[in-house]
């Protein structure tokens, strides 16, 4: 999933991007708010891919918050604005697309496809791959961790109040949910794929319809309604 930031000072306007956020099924809101300061401080401290930003703003325009974010290079940026004169700007600052007040849902869907496609294609930076290298776990034990390398991690899987995480023949186990545990894995090596289940990219070993298999696993894992698109688009970009 995508994750995404909706900043808008008119609430209907955030009212409809998450209506279409939502239906689109490949992004997942982590913020959505009228108010500039918030989403500046949500993004400067949390992993976020996609921004939809309005340009109209009374305390800062999307222009200025933009900049002053110092975005970092991965993040898309999405502008929307009723005023077609700012479009020019917006695509200075490299801005993924520019949507045109009213915009439908195939407008809309087009700005996310372009966004999906520059994520999928964007290289991870040094620091990014540094910082994503292990992970600890609790063991169990009171005030013990286990160091988990990612390289090692083949599947993780939801199992009512807790997850699983498979390696090197291990399992693990964390009452962390799917969720906060696919924000901290690196898009770069782990995707969702169903509700239940992240995998990691390099462990697949065959895809067959909406099935998949992983190396050294005899289990079948489904690829979800809600993930399909973005994991035909990562085959479609790894197939010759």
């Amino acid at each position: 999933m995508i994750t995404c930031v909706i900043l808008d000072d008119e609430l209907p306007s955030v009212e409809l991007l998450t209506h279409f956020c939502l239906k689109s099924g490949v992004l997942q809101i982590v913020l959505a708010t009228t108010d500039a300061i918030e989403a500046h401080h949500y993004i400067k401290n949390n992993q976020v891919d996609l921004l939809f930003c309005d340009i109209q703003m009374p305390e800062i325009s999307g222009i200025d918050f933009v900049r002053n974010l110092k975005i970092k290079q991965q993040v898309q940026v999405i502008f929307t604005t009723a005023f077609s004169e700012y479009a020019v700007t917006g695509f200075d600052l490299e801005a993924t697309d520019y949507l045109l007040k009213p915009f439908n849902f195939a407008r809309f869907l087009s700005a996310v496809e372009k966004a999906e496609s520059k994520l999928l294609s964007s290289p991870v930076s040094e620091e990014e791959d540094q910082q994503a290298d292990y992970l600890f776990i609790k063991a169990g034990v009171k005030g013990k961790y286990s160091k988990i390398n990612m390289d090692d991690i083949e599947y993780v899987a939801s199992d009512g109040n807790y997850i699983s995480l498979y390696h090197n023949g291990a399992v693990s186990l964390s009452n962390q949910s799917l969720k906060e545990l696919e924000a901290i894995l690196p898009k770069s090596k782990f995707m969702r794929v169903h509700k239940s289940y992240i995998i990691s990219k390099a462990r697949i070993s065959k895809v067959q319809g909406y099935t998949l298999r992983l190396q050294n696993h005899d289990i079948d894992i489904s690829i979800g309604d809600s993930y399909r698109e973005s994991f035909f688009n990562f085959l479609k970009s790894r197939t010759i």
